[in-house]
């Protein structure tokens, strides 16, 4: 099991615990200028005691986070280099600061780049959630009268809230090309994902006509054919679990 050191980002989002007597001064807020080439200017809004992020990101080495092993070998071993503009993100969600970012190009690929970087943050903070779960599952078998805060009922760590099918689609994929060849044994095994056909029967299709079909709305722009292209079925839900195999 992988040992999850005191400066891991996840440890310090949720291990930090706030005394009583610093608690008025969160309503204390003061906002700071930060720039980059790859997101531009932005914001910083804090309370006194929060330092600032730093942009650009300081690194482009991925092993310099801390991101689970099997997610940081199969990305290594797939050759891919993340653009400045995922390393600048990535380094913001990945310390846990609440990201508001609506100017993004709808052009290129700035979304697949910016939904990889959230998809690895997303799938590193659930594989360490269970990870340490599980570890504290095993000392509370030795000892009862420990009491640690994630344990209770509700199982869900993560909600993802996008407008259409083929979001959805596109995010799975992503979760499916971090997780190819890996588990969270870290073994070289392939994983095993159920109800492939049925997903992909039900979230795929449906591509957008950019042709002008019977004189009525022609649709060309870019940013209309990121948004609504596949499926664009607005009614659903789905759930996704991650277990490890036997």
């Amino acid at each position: 099991m992988e040992e999850t050191t005191r400066t891991d980002p996840f440890l310090k989002h949720f291990e930090s615990l706030i005394d009583e007597s610093q608690i008025d001064k969160q309503t204390t807020k003061k906002t700071t200028e930060i720039s980059s080439l790859s997101l531009g200017s932005c914001q910083f809004t804090s309370n006194s005691s929060v330092i600032p992020p730093v942009l650009p990101c300081s690194t482009t080495d991925l092993s310099s986070f801390a991101i689970k092993k099997s997610l940081l070998s199969n990305i290594q071993s797939s050759g891919s280099q993340l653009t400045s503009l995922q390393l600048d993100f990535f380094s913001l969600i990945h310390n846990y600061y609440d990201v508001y970012y609506p100017n993004r190009p709808n052009t290129g690929d700035h979304g697949e780049q910016l939904r990889f970087v959230i998809c690895l943050h997303l799938i590193n903070h659930v594989l360490k959630t269970r990870t340490r779960i599980l570890a504290h599952n095993a000392k509370l078998k030795e000892n009862p009268d420990l009491d640690y805060q994630d344990q209770g009922f509700t199982r869900p760590k993560v909600l993802i809230i996008v407008p259409f099918r083929e979001s959805v689609r596109r995010i799975i994929n992503c979760f499916e090309n971090l997780f190819i060849s890996i588990d969270d044994s870290e073994t070289t095994e392939r994983i095993q994902i159920t109800d492939r056909k049925r997903f992909k029967d039900e979230y795929g299709g449906g591509e957008i006509d950019s042709e002008e079909t019977n004189g009525k709305f022609q649709r060309t722009s870019n940013e209309y054919n990121e948004i609504f292209a596949g499926n664009i079925d607005d009614h659903f839900r789905l759930g996704k679990i991650s277990v490890k195999k036997d």
